[in-house]
């Protein structure tokens, strides 16, 4: 996907692009018909793409943005809802390597087999249900790397290692020149876009 093409998904949306001038942007889907079974958004393969956008830089990488298990085989396995979240900051993924963390707003989850559950209730591991099966909350959704073959997720967005060290080291110097000394406290956004539909 060329720049001028992810700025065409992008528009609809109305960013605010002097607020949030870097975006981390996925795609769900975007390999959908050349890996894993056709037509079908799979799991546990690297079939999405992640994209680094700021003023000063563009990059593409494969990603994932489903959880590792099979679809209905975990119950309350969260997989993130297409939308705009201003919720990820740069700060360590369990407390081991710099990544983006969800740390500065609420975000919006599918968890697998709990379209039961009351649109208002709450749960102590799922958070507030929205109804058919929707949750939002703090789930600890971040962007971290996974391992070359292995999407490690059990909700976060994921890329494999090899594209992530370049994916994170060009963050953190996009992080750096917008904020300074401030630049863990910069939101960047994830931005989810559903091409699998």
């Amino acid at each position: 996907m060329s720049s001028a093409e992810l700025q065409q998904h992008l528009a609809p949306l109305n960013i605010d692009r002097e607020k949030y001038p870097i975006l981390s942007v996925w795609f769900r889907g975007y390999y959908r018909d050349s890996m894993g079974r056709r037509g079908v958004n799979d799991r546990s393969i690297f079939d999405d793409a992640a994209a680094l956008v700021s003023p000063n830089a563009f990059l593409m990488c494969n990603g994932n943005v489903d959880p590792t298990a099979a679809k209905g085989s975990v119950t309350g396995r969260a997989s993130l809802k297409p939308g705009f979240y201003p919720m990820w900051k740069l700060d360590l993924h369990r407390g081991k390597y710099l990544a983006l963390c969800q740390r500065a707003a609420e975000c919006v989850v599918y968890r697998d087999n709990t379209e039961g559950f009351k649109a208002g209730s709450v749960h102590a591991k799922y958070g507030t249900c929205l109804g058919g099966g929707f949750w939002r909350g703090w789930f600890g959704i971040n962007g971290h790397a996974a391992t070359a073959t292995y999407t490690s997720s059990e909700g976060c967005l994921t890329i494999p290692r090899p594209q992530w060290e370049g994916y994170i080291a060009l963050t953190e110097a996009e992080a750096r020149r917008h904020w300074g000394a401030k630049w863990r406290s910069g939101v960047i956004p994830s931005v989810l876009i559903d091409l699998a539909a």
